[in-house]
């Protein structure tokens, strides 16, 4: 059986390839690599993340061209730019990170390409909601660059194990991996609470919270738990790199999500939008909110969320999440 597994799952890891672009803004070539086809078997969060198991394609949807730093997807690299857009966009673009003529894709951290794919989109005047799904995406790609894998660490990977963290997605069913490590996390915290370990061990269990709240953007009980992680400080030093790490990310995540959530609410201003897009933004912002800990907010967009939307799967799952929300 696992064997099977292990033959389905190599068949289904990304597909890529690496294809030839010309920047439509200054005609410059460069090197990208598209994704012909992924999977979601890492898990879905609550805000619709997806994860690919094992491979981060997030970093290759959007490319960039590294002389001029213009941004966009395959979509965007095929489509001619007016005169009238060219001006608004030549040198008007302000990378996070220097990128030299010569730098390959892959060498562009994600947050750089979906903050610059937001700047496109605001200095030709897109929509709100395209700003903000651009954003958005920025946030996303922090979250597995922060949650940090220890290799070989032998204590962790006996840790990982224990709580069948290595089982393949396929050995799951259908379980959503997100709820799984979820489900994962919150055990162990209680296991925490009710058993002594020893040091290293107990960090380890402390981490592995950490880590699985990370992964999936659970930003406030991954704070609580790099706050424990700060009590044993010092006593091992590629835990504290990894949780230094982690906390930045954070930090990273927020600053998008923030800009995410000042564009989404424009996007009920506008008419032509559709009740069915009106609900999974306004979820979305939910999500949003109550990650960074703004729980009125949050209620409020559920609300909306569940008033507006004709999907009654989005409805029952705003109202689960309302229902979830601690009372400030």
């Amino acid at each position: 059986m696992k064997f099977l597994c292990l033959l389905l799952l190599l068949s289904s890891l990304d597909e890529k390839k690496t294809v030839k672009v010309v920047c439509p803004l200054d005609g410059h070539s460069f090197t990208a690599i598209q994704i012909v086809r992924t999977n979601d078997w890492g898990g879905v969060d609550l805000d619709f993340c997806r994860h690919a198991y094992k491979t981060r394609p997030m970093n290759f949807y959007v490319w960039v061209c590294p002389n001029c730093t213009f941004t966009g997807k395959k979509k965007d690299f095929d489509t001619p730019l007016s005169d009238q857009t060219k001006k608004a966009l030549l040198g008007k673009l302000i990378s996070q990170k220097k990128i030299s003529k010569k730098m390959k894709q892959t060498d562009i951290p994600a947050h750089v390409k979906y903050d610059l794919l937001a700047q496109v989109k605001t200095l030709t005047n897109g929509s709100p909601l395209d700003i903000g799904r651009a954003y958005l995406g920025a946030a996303w790609t922090f979250r597995e660059e922060g949650a940090i894998y220890l290799h070989n660490f032998d204590e962790w990977e006996r840790v990982w194990k224990m709580y069948h963290l290595d089982r393949l997605p396929l050995e799951l069913g259908k379980k959503n991996r997100t709820d799984y490590d979820l489900d994962v996390a919150r055990k162990l915290e209680t296991r925490l609470e009710k058993t002594k370990y020893k040091p290293l061990d107990r960090m380890l269990r402390e981490y592995l919270v950490a880590y699985l709240y990370r992964k999936h953007g659970e930003l406030l009980p991954t704070e609580k738990w790099i706050t424990k992680l700060h009590e044993s400080k010092g006593e091992n030093s590629v835990l504290d790199n990894a949780v230094s790490i982690m906390e930045r990310s954070i930090q990273q995540e927020r600053e998008f999500l923030k800009k995410s959530a000042s564009f989404l609410e424009k996007v009920h201003e506008g008419k032509e939008i559709s009740n069915q897009t009106r609900g999974d933004v306004a979820y979305v912002e939910g999500e949003i909110h109550r990650r960074l800990g703004s729980f009125q907010k949050a209620s409020h967009a559920y609300d909306q969320a569940i008033k507006i939307s004709p999907n009654k799967a989005l409805q029952d799952l705003a109202t689960q999440q309302k229902n979830s929300l601690p009372r400030e």
